[in-house]
């Protein structure tokens, strides 16, 4: 029984998270054979291994100890690029439908938005009041699109110190 009640949980969670991945999959199962793509994976056990090595760098610099800190709170992380698209309008409506699936099927909320010329990017996240949870970074350029995808467990309070960090220089 109990391993029943284990096995019942485990697949519960396994399906709160991936559904953000289903929605991202989507997309990208959208621009095969429209445009070259890289994919890059990190698991956790990479991003601890390398938030290890990275504190063996330490030499009193606080920007290694702090990317070590927020490394250290990373577990998944994928970035999706695609460059030399077909059509920029085709682009700008697929992402438009990602977005609208994150934010309507997934219950991500928009955290921040930026335009520059025909450069747009979109932070979206989905996580408790006091943390930052799943993060999915949509940057769009002329012919190139990147979606960063991160399942985190950073506290707001974190992310305020590294903010703090880079603002005080």
């Amino acid at each position: 029984m109990k391993t029943l009640v284990m096995s019942c949980c485990m697949l519960l969670v396994c399906g709160l998270v991936s559904a953000q991945d289903k929605s991202i999959r989507e997309f990208c199962n959208n621009f095969q054979g429209k445009a070259e793509e890289t994919s890059i994976e990190v698991g956790s056990a990479m991003m601890k291994l390398g938030g290890l090595i990275v504190r063996f760098a330490d030499k009193g610099d606080e920007d290694i100890r702090m990317t070590a800190r927020v490394m250290k709170h990373v577990r998944k992380l994928k970035i999706y690029h695609y460059e030399k698209l077909d059509s920029i309008a085709l682009q700008r409506n697929d992402l438009s439908a990602l977005k609208r699936n994150l934010m309507d099927k997934d219950r991500f909320d928009m955290l921040m938005e930026m335009r520059e010329n025909n450069n747009q990017i979109q932070l979206l996240n989905r996580g408790k009041s006091d943390e930052l949870g799943d993060l999915v970074m949509l940057v769009q350029g002329d012919r190139e699109i990147t979606v960063i995808s991160l399942h985190t467990t950073l506290k707001m309070d974190d992310v305020n110190n590294l903010v703090k960090q880079f603002a005080s220089r």
